[in-house]
């Protein structure tokens, strides 16, 4: 009974790491997905603010 209880601890151990693994890569999945969102409203901002400062200048220029 003890060679099963070991074996069945390991395999409780591989099967607790490899939860870890895809734990960590679907953290960093998230983490990535994150960086690229806020670029992409970086952007955007950017965008709205240089169409901004281009509608005025035409304006001012009219």
């Amino acid at each position: 009974m003890g060679f099963f209880d070991g074996s069945r601890s390991g395999v409780h151990q591989q099967h607790a790491r490899r939860l870890s693994s895809f734990d960590t890569l679907a953290e960093r999945l998230q983490r990535q997905e994150l960086v690229v969102q806020g670029r992409r409203e970086q952007r955007d901002n950017d965008e709205r603010s240089a169409r901004k400062f281009f509608d005025r200048a035409v304006q001012a220029s009219s």
